[in-house]
This record gives C-alpha cells, sequence and structure tokens, in this order.
C-alpha cells in the first residue's frame, strides 16, 4: 500500500491530521487543522489521516493500538478521497457508518470541507450518546421529597442539555454552510491572474471569517444559544458577504465577460 501503518502512525504522533501524499489543498489544510482544534479544545480530539484511493481502510485503523487512543475522548477519521472509515468517541460502529454515509456529499466536494463535514456529523452523535451522569448523584438515603427534587432537577438538566444541543446542531450547520463559502472564495482566489486582486479579497474574507469565528466561539460557549435566530442570522449574514465577494472574484475571472 502507498501509505503504511508505520508511516501513519508516525504522521500522527507529530500532528492529528496527516496528509502524507498531500491530497489537501494548503488552504484546506488550514481549515481542517482549525475544525481539528476547535473539538479538541471541547475535550473532543480527533485525528484524520488522508491516504491514496484504495488503500486498505481497516488496516490502517489499527493504528489506533500503538497511539494508545482513548475510546470516548478520541476519534480515528481515515479517509482515501472515495471512502472513509472513524472509531472512538464513545459512538457504536454501526452508527459511525450511518453518520458517515449520510455526511457523502451528493455531488462534487472540496477533501477538507467533506472532512469537516463528517468529524461535523460524528461529533453531534457524540453529544447526543452522553448520559445526565449527573444525575445519578442523588442517592436515595433522605426519602420521597429528596427523590422528588431529584427528579424536577433531572428533567430540567435533561431540558438544558437537549436546548445545548439542538443550539449545537443549528450552529454546525450556520458555521459549515458559511465556512464551504470562505473556502471556495480561498480557493477559487489563488486562480486569479493578478496576485494583488487575489490579496485584497484574500484579506478582506479573512476579516469576515474572523468576524464569523468570534460569533461561533461565543454561541459554542453557551450551545443554547444557537437556537436565537438572531445569533444564527449574523452566521448566515456573514455567509452571504462571503458569498458576495466571491461574486466579485468570478466578475474577474478570465472570460467572465468583463
Amino acid at each position: 500500500m502507498s501509505v503504511s501503518l508505520d508511516v501513519a502512525v508516525s504522521e500522527l504522533r507529530r500532528a492529528p491530521l496527516a496528509d502524507p501524499k498531500l491530497h489537501l489543498k494548503p488552504g484546506g489544510r488550514q481549515e481542517l487543522a482549525a475544525e481539528i482544534e476547535r473539538w479538541s479544545a471541547n475535550g473532543l480530539r480527533a485525528h484524520v489521516l488522508v491516504v491514496d484511493p484504495g488503500d486498505p481502510l481497516s488496516e490502517l485503523l489499527q493504528a489506533w493500538e500503538p497511539l494508545g487512543l482513548n475510546e470516548q475522548r478520541d476519534l480515528l477519521l481515515i479517509f482515501d478521497t472515495q471512502r472513509w472509515v472513524a472509531r472512538g468517541w464513545g459512538i457504536e460502529q454501526a452508527e459511525i457508518q450511518r453518520a458517515l454515509a449520510e455526511a457523502w456529499p451528493r455531488g462534487h466536494s472540496v477533501y477538507s470541507q467533506q472532512l469537516i463535514g463528517g468529524l461535523r456529523a460524528l461529533s453531534r452523535l457524540a453529544s447526543s450518546s452522553g448520559g445526565d451522569a449527573g444525575v445519578s448523584a442523588f442517592g436515595i438515603v433522605g426519602g420521597v421529597g429528596v427523590l422528588a427534587v431529584g427528579g424536577v432537577l433531572a428533567l430540567a438538566i435533561r431540558r438544558r442539555n437537549l436546548l445545548a444541543k439542538l443550539g449545537a446542531a443549528k450552529l454546525a450547520e450556520a458555521q459549515s454552510s458559511a465556512e464551504r463559502t470562505y473556502t471556495e472564495l480561498i480557493l477559487a482566489c489563488e486562480e486569479l491572474p493578478e496576485p494583488e486582486q487575489a490579496s485584497e479579497l484574500q484579506l478582506r474574507a479573512a476579516e469576515l471569517k474572523r468576524r464569523l469565528d468570534g460569533v461561533v466561539e461565543e454561541v459554542r460557549q453557551r450551545p443554547a444559544t444557537g437556537n436565537d435566530p438572531v445569533r444564527i442570522g449574523e452566521l448566515r449574514q456573514l455567509e452571504n458577504e462571503l458569498a458576495a465577494l466571491r461574486s466579485t472574484m468570478l466578475q474577474k475571472m478570465p472570460g467572465s465577460g468583463r
């Protein structure tokens, strides 16, 4: 095989994103690395390996043991540009396969955005699989009154967790769409014949991306606010501004008629 198990382990020990054959474009690699870092900050460590088409994915999954990964905290996602497999984050293998199948794009997709979409699909499963462990701390000692209070508190905790999960899902959807537009814009800028024009558009796009990341981080700290249409509207507005920049860029491309 083109990427051996030894190479996979060595690359993933150096960094959580390994692309030894450089299938990802530089901009896409940065976006994916940033996504991995964001999930790591939330306690979900992702390790992504990109290999050549036809490489034995199940064999490469054996990198799990020498890397010493944890079934609950770690995820190993292996992608050969045509197929992918994963393990970890406390998710059953059948659920992983179903989530990855649903996340597979129906049309053309940039590899980095495809991988980001797969990570987000799995992260939603990881979040929803967590139980209300804190509720079990209430003992039976203390009688019916304590049990009743514990039951009410358990319902409140479940409702809060549900709102947080719904908000996080809405945030992930809006963020994914906006970042896909940003990535398409950055990659398209690389094809502009005039470097000054490309640099100007990239700087404006970077400022919009900075604002986008700011909104995302605020909502991520309080996931339930993802249910607020105003916050999601902020992300949609930034996405629209990125799309407008992309339209401007396309008009500057050779053969655009201008």
